[in-house]
């Protein structure tokens, strides 16, 4: 046995989380690629465009799903949780009216890749995030 040490680092990635969907009119399978930050999930919520959050449950690595019958004339929004540093992020963007199972949809941000230490909010986007000078 050898002995390893390592150390987690965030991950920098370019583009928007990814969503591939799966399921049918009644469960909505979500594989989540790209995912910036620590790189790992342990909480998603989806909602259509201005409804309630349905919580999502992990089905095996970082596809999460859902037994609930979901509008498809509306987009929907994921909000995920990472697991390493628990930042939470809204993809409000990713999929949009009138998606379909078997697709994978981009949304516009990530999880930050850096850790600097400062007291941002909870919620962060990586494309607006920025440090108000006092």
């Amino acid at each position: 046995m050898v002995p390893v040490q390592f150390r987690r680092v965030p991950c920098e990635r370019s583009g928007g989380v990814q969503f591939c969907l799966m399921g049918n009119p009644y469960w909505l399978l979500v594989h989540v690629n790209n995912v910036g930050g620590g790189g790992d999930i342990v909480e998603i919520a989806v909602r259509e465009k201005g409804g309630v959050w349905i919580q999502m449950t992990q089905n095996w690595g970082i596809t999460f799903q859902a037994f609930f019958q979901l509008d498809r004339s509306v987009g929907l929004e994921f909000r995920l949780t990472g697991g390493t540093d628990r930042k939470t992020i809204i993809v409000g963007d990713a999929v949009p009216a009138w998606w379909t199972t078997g697709l994978c949809y981009q949304g516009s941000n990530n999880f930050c890749g850096s850790e600097s230490g400062d007291d941002y909010d909870n919620i962060m986007d990586c494309r607006t995030l920025i440090k108000e000078d006092d």
